[in-house]
């Protein structure tokens, strides 16, 4: 019977060990995954994290679960699936507007928007149609220089048809609007392209296409 005691001690103990020298070798580091899916434009919220254990890895881009409370309130750059390792690329304060471009908000029905769910931090591309097109893109599509002052309503005229006016513009927000299928849409573009997008939007010759998404799973 003693015999048989100190053997188990000692597999135990063996045992014991290999953990200890697996935890060495193989050190781990608390993490944040993605506790639910959670959506492009998205605020985070408590319940959207979870924290979990991984082998630490110089090769993965992670959040510490020590930033658990500096990443709320911050906005989900892309589309995220349940219990992926969070990135800290993918979220952001706010969505920054740089000093060359401005903020539009365009009253948008359903059929000139890529679909009634687009949201925010999405990309698209705003596509005039046949209504009325800045003179300035005129001319420079004609080849003559175009000496005069950013766009109005006033110097609008009327294009050969369909052009795109700006392309991957950033979906700062996206609202409901006040008619059915309506939706309030802010865009951020640059400054001459904001002014010809409110020309198109005045006369609902304005049509948005999305054109790039991010889905990290």
């Amino acid at each position: 019977m003693p015999e048989i005691a100190v053997g188990v001690l000692l597999i135990a103990g063996c045992a014991l060990a290999a953990l200890w020298w697996q935890a060495r070798i193989n050190p781990t580091i608390s993490v944040l995954v993605a506790a639910t899916p959670i959506e492009r434009g998205e605020v985070l919220q408590p319940g959207h994290l979870s924290v979990v254990e991984l082998e630490a890895s110089e090769a993965v881009s992670i959040v510490d679960a020590s930033e658990y409370d500096a990443l709320l309130a911050k906005i989900s750059l892309a589309d995220i699936g349940r219990g992926a390792i969070l990135d800290p690329t993918l979220f952001a304060d706010t969505i920054d507007v740089g000093a060359d471009e401005a903020v539009i908000g365009l009253f948008l029905g359903p059929e000139q928007v890529p679909s009634l769910s687009l949201r925010a931090g999405s990309f698209v591309d705003v596509v005039l149609t046949e209504g009325t097109r800045p003179k300035a893109a005129a001319d420079t599509a004609t080849g003559n220089s175009a000496t005069e002052s950013p766009p109005t309503a006033s110097t609008a005229e009327d294009g050969p048809g369909p052009s795109v006016l700006a392309e991957a513009a950033r979906v700062l927000r996206v609202e409901p609007g006040s008619g059915f299928g309506q939706l309030h849409v802010s865009l951020v573009l640059p400054r001459d392209e904001a002014v010809a997008a409110a020309i198109a939007a005045a006369d609902g010759s304005i049509v948005l296409l999305e054109v790039r998404s991010g889905e990290v799973s």
